[in-house]
């Protein structure tokens, strides 16, 4: 999911993709996270641990990427 959030287009446009030819593609939001996250609570020790935690952090589709946009649009509409 970060990949296609943040390189998948710039990567393209690098390869000479026109904003015409460029079609949007989503991940499935939320099973990553819930791969690492089962995976965390099995048991895994030291630098697993570590790079689950940052792939739960990388994952765009993952529920706490979701309640942040919610927040930050909740906090423009007030300032407006």
């Amino acid at each position: 999911n970060a990949y296609l959030s943040f390189l998948h287009y710039p990567i393209l446009r690098a390869r000479g993709v026109s904003r015409g030819d460029y079609r949007h593609v989503s991940g499935i939001p939320l099973v990553g996270s819930l791969v690492v996250l089962v995976a965390l609570f099995l048991g895994l020790d030291g630098n697993l641990r570590i790079a689950a935690w940052t792939l739960i952090a990388l994952d765009t589709g993952g529920l706490h990427w979701f309640v942040l946009s919610l927040a930050v649009q909740g906090l423009r509409r007030r300032r407006d």
